[in-house]
């Protein structure tokens, strides 16, 4: 997926959808996870139909990697947070977390492949072979988006953002 992604070639199903639905399928279905790992779990979506042309599978397989990221790097009692809305011409997902924060240096090199922040807690036997967001900002390049990453810094937590182009009309 990873290989294909970079070269453009992910084989996209693109239809009309309303965003909102497709990140609230996909934060329920971690609802779950995030609530055996002691965490809280809050989405906030627009109140306005946020219209985008996605294939909904793939861009749910991004927010379940952000959230699946947050569940990892969050300690239990923290809380994970996503807003679905619209914003500068862009349909908007925000993931925010709690959890360790990432270094400066460490915000570009997150979407390396196989790059795994040092120092990270990490439970035992916990894999995760450092794809994942290579894979999440394939995704989004390939459907016009974007993905970026802000943290204050190690301990303060950590907000992914996507964006996505609204569909032809919406404004």
């Amino acid at each position: 997926t990873l290989s294909r992604a970079e070269e453009g070639r992910l084989g996209l199903a693109p239809a009309p959808a309303d965003l909102r639905e497709v990140v609230a399928r996909a934060v329920e279905r971690l609802r779950p996870q995030v609530e055996d790992a002691g965490l809280g779990l809050h989405l906030s979506p627009s109140p306005q139909l946020v219209p985008v042309s996605v294939d909904a599978d793939r861009v749910a397989q991004v927010v379940t990697n952000l959230v699946g990221n947050a569940v990892r790097a969050t300690p239990a009692g923290g809380r994970i947070d996503v807003a679905v809305g619209a914003g500068g011409g862009s349909a908007v997902v925000v993931v925010t977390d709690t959890g360790e924060g990432l270094a400066a240096e460490d915000l570009q090199r997150v979407f390396e492949r196989f790059y795994r922040v040092p120092e990270r807690r990490r439970a035992p036997g916990e894999g995760g072979s450092g794809i994942g967001l290579s894979i999440a900002r394939g995704i989004l390049a390939a459907h016009g988006g974007s993905l970026e990453a802000w943290s204050p810094g190690r301990g303060g937590g950590a907000t992914f953002t996507v964006r996505l182009p609204l569909a032809p009309g919406a404004r």
